[in-house]
C-alpha cells in the first residue's frame, strides 16, 4: 500500500484544526474563484517542476504563510521529491478535480488536483490549500480518495 506523501510542514495549525471537524463542503464549480483556482495550480505547478528540474522554487511570505515558506525549505523539497519520484515517477502534469471548504470555517479553501506522474497510473493527489488572503496553508500529495469527509 502506497505511503501518504506529506511535503514539507504537513500539518499546520490549521491542518491539525480544520482536519480533526471532517465536515467538509464540496463547493459547485460555478462558484470556485477562478483566480484563486489558477493561483493554487501554478504555485504546485512552480513547486513540483522545480522539484523535478533540481532548481526548487522556493515560496516567499508574499505567496505562503509564514509556516509553509519556513517549512519548504530546499532541502525539504529534494527529500520529498524523492519519495515522489519513487512512489509515482517523474511529475507530468495537474487537473483540477474539485473544491472544498470546511463548513465550520471557510478562511481555508482545499483544491484538490489530479497528478500525472510517470510512473503511476493511480493520479495521485496534489492538495493545495489556500486562505482567504490567497496564501498557500497546505500542500502535498497522497493517494486519490473519492469523498473528502472524513479522508482529510
Amino acid at each position: 500500500m502506497k505511503k501518504i506523501l506529506v511535503l514539507g510542514s504537513l500539518f499546520f495549525a490549521f491542518a491539525a484544526y480544520a482536519f480533526s471537524q471532517n465536515e467538509f463542503q464540496k463547493i459547485k464549480n460555478e462558484e470556485i474563484s477562478q483566480t484563486d483556482l489558477r493561483l493554487a495550480a501554478s504555485l504546485a505547478e512552480k513547486m513540483l517542476a522545480g522539484q523535478k528540474s533540481g532548481k526548487i522554487y522556493l515560496l516567499s511570505e508574499d505567496e505562503a504563510i509564514p509556516q509553509v515558506v519556513k517549512g519548504l525549505t530546499e532541502s525539504m523539497q529534494i527529500s520529498s521529491y524523492e519519495l515522489i519520484r519513487v512512489l509515482y515517477g517523474d511529475f507530468e502534469s495537474l487537473n483540477f478535480a474539485e473544491g472544498w471548504q470546511l463548513n465550520a470555517d471557510q478562511r481555508y479553501t482545499i483544491y484538490r488536483f489530479r497528478g500525472n506522474f510517470s510512473e503511476s497510473e493511480d493520479r495521485p493527489e496534489i492538495r493545495v490549500v489556500l486562505n482567504e488572503a490567497g496564501k498557500l496553508s497546505g500542500f502535498w500529495i497522497r493517494p486519490w480518495e473519492d469523498n473528502l469527509n472524513g479522508n482529510p
